[in-house]
């Protein structure tokens, strides 16, 4: 008889393999495609302070790579700007990555009000290495990051002022409804 007794060890070890193939999904590996836990990005923002991704864990951040010599890019910055101000009191955070060549391009903007959020701006080679890393070759390129790490939306090019903010809204709203059930 296949269930003898002396095959009684093989029943447990059976149901533990199966349970391993059924059980909850792995964590998210690191990466830049939806669905992956963000890999970090570091460096400094434009006036030199230290500016690190992980630190913004608990928040949906917008992750926007774009340039001033990029028409599309500067067309949302004034989008952009309002959602910094209509969300300023969410777990929110837009966080930009310039391409710019030149530090003084993007100072300008900044200075002149237009860009009201940190950016990180990155000189020479390391500038390929963070647009090769990230996969970066249209500008703009938005990545929306929930409250969790992990990229949720992914766009090559502007979705338009309309996506973005129903894509932002639905993820504040997850990220403040797990805060609630946390508490």
């Amino acid at each position: 008889m296949f269930w003898a007794p002396r095959h009684r060890f093989l029943l447990p070890i059976l149901a533990i393999l199966l349970a391993g193939c059924f059980g909850p999904n792995p964590p998210p590996h690191l990466g830049v495609d939806e669905g992956d836990r963000a890999v970090e990005l570091e460096g400094v923002d434009v006036s030199g302070k230290p500016l690190k991704l992980s630190d913004f864990r608990g928040k949906v951040v917008m992750l926007d790579f774009w340039a001033t010599w990029c028409g599309p890019c500067m067309d949302l910055v004034p989008h952009e700007r309002g959602l910094v101000a209509d969300h300023k009191n969410d777990p929110f955070a837009l966080l930009g990555v310039s391409a710019d060549y030149k530090i003084s391009d993007i100072e300008r903007v900044e200075g002149n009000g237009k860009v009201t959020w940190r950016n990180w701006w990155f000189e020479g080679r390391e500038r390929e290495d963070v647009l090769k890393t990230w996969r970066v070759d249209v500008f703009p390129t938005i990545i929306l990051i929930d409250h969790k790490g992990i990229i949720r939306q992914r766009w090559r090019g502007s979705p338009g002022a309309g996506k973005i903010d129903k894509e932002v809204n639905k993820l504040i709203q997850e990220a403040k409804q797990y805060a609630r059930s946390a508490s």
